[in-house]
């Protein structure tokens, strides 16, 4: 199987390309539907994009063999880390939430030359239920600071992402 995310101006399509023509997308999404795109596990390669109620709409398997396909380009293969993956389809394909606050993320992410992250941990203890409860965002340089709240639904051993706050 060979999955190509497709990004168009409103919408961003999830193809299957060993399907034959005309059944290729198997989803396509606003690229304003409040998506956050993750991986949960640090050791799967499974990634994850979030409805705005934190619920998967679509599974990805990052196996190496994911395409990217920017307006106007030809799809190829995306090279980088699954973090790098994530971050490409939360920061340039999707608009996740239209605010301040994501300006000046956007900001100490590209012009932050002293960015510092700092993560605060649910069940920091517990290896099974350690999820990111907070990440601040720093920059003394441009004395801006953001930070992105999660917050959880599910039960023991099975935690999704409910919201993320950007404050």
């Amino acid at each position: 199987m060979a999955i190509i995310i497709q990004q168009l101006e409103n919408v961003i399509n999830i193809l299957e390309s060993t399907r034959p023509a005309g059944e290729q997308i198997i989803n396509s999404l606003a690229v304003d539907c409040v998506a956050k795109v993750q991986h949960k596990d640090p050791y799967s390669d499974q990634v994850n994009i979030m409805d705005s109620e934190g619920k998967p709409t679509q599974v990805i398997k990052f196996d190496g063999t994911v395409q990217v396909q920017d307006i106007g380009d030809v799809a190829g293969v995306f090279v980088g880390t699954i973090d790098d993956f994530c971050n490409k389809l939360n920061d340039e394909y999707f608009i996740n939430t239209i605010n301040e606050f994501k300006s000046n993320l956007q900001t100490l992410i590209s012009e932050a030359d002293d960015l510092v992250k700092t993560f605060s941990y649910l069940d920091a203890g517990d290896p099974t239920n350690r999820r990111v409860e907070l990440i601040v965002y720093s920059s003394a340089t441009l004395g801006i600071t953001v930070r992105e709240t999660f917050t959880y639904a599910g039960s023991v051993g099975d935690y999704y992402v409910q919201d993320i706050t950007l404050s």
